[in-house]
């Protein structure tokens, strides 16, 4: 507000400094923010690309290993929620020219896939059994991963806590032996 007032005396007309780009700094995006941009909000491309592959009679699934790894590389670039677009457009750019058209029927993106160690694992009409198994194996596999990782550090704060502890016990010790002395 205040740049347009300091441009109306150069002779700027208001009709021209409202198409004068803003740009606005704010604090860089978590990945449990990308995340939720990248799945729940209205418009998002998951949802966008569920329903891009379900016009060719195809489902697409996106493990949350990847999708959290997909918000990591944003994060990492510095993009934003703007290059979620990109890194989408990127891993999405075989089957998109692969499936439709084909027998495939079932894709699945999950972590090896967003690393670039694998290929989209795909699947035709009659093995959707195995398609919502690997599903299940992944996020099974995530779960359990997620939950050693909070039981570590659960450990690990309980260790600083007594490691802190002690060392309060030691200062108070040190303190009365030396008023006493």
């Amino acid at each position: 507000m205040s740049l347009i007032r300091k441009l109306y005396p150069c002779s700027f007309i208001p009709e021209f400094t409202s198409r004068l780009p803003t740009t606005a700094v704010l604090h860089p995006l978590s990945t449990s923010d990308l995340l939720r941009v990248l799945t729940e909000v209205r418009g998002a491309l998951v949802k966008q690309y569920e329903a891009l592959f379900s016009y060719a009679g195809i489902e697409i699934r996106f493990t949350t290993p990847a999708l959290r790894e997909i918000c990591e590389i944003a994060k990492k670039r510095g993009g934003g929620a703007r290059g979620l677009r990109g890194i989408m457009e990127n891993l999405l750019l075989e089957p998109m020219y692969e499936c439709p058209g084909s027998s495939i029927r079932y894709v699945l993106i999950d972590q090896s896939v967003v690393r670039g160690e694998n290929p989209a694992h795909y699947w035709t009409r009659g093995e959707s059994a195995a398609f919502y198994s690997m599903i299940a194996a992944e996020e099974a596999r995530d779960a359990q991963e997620r939950s050693e990782a909070e039981q570590e550090a659960a450990l690990s704060n309980e260790d600083n806590e007594q490691d802190s502890e002690t060392t309060t016990l030691e200062e108070e010790g040190g303190k009365r032996s030396a008023g006493a002395g």
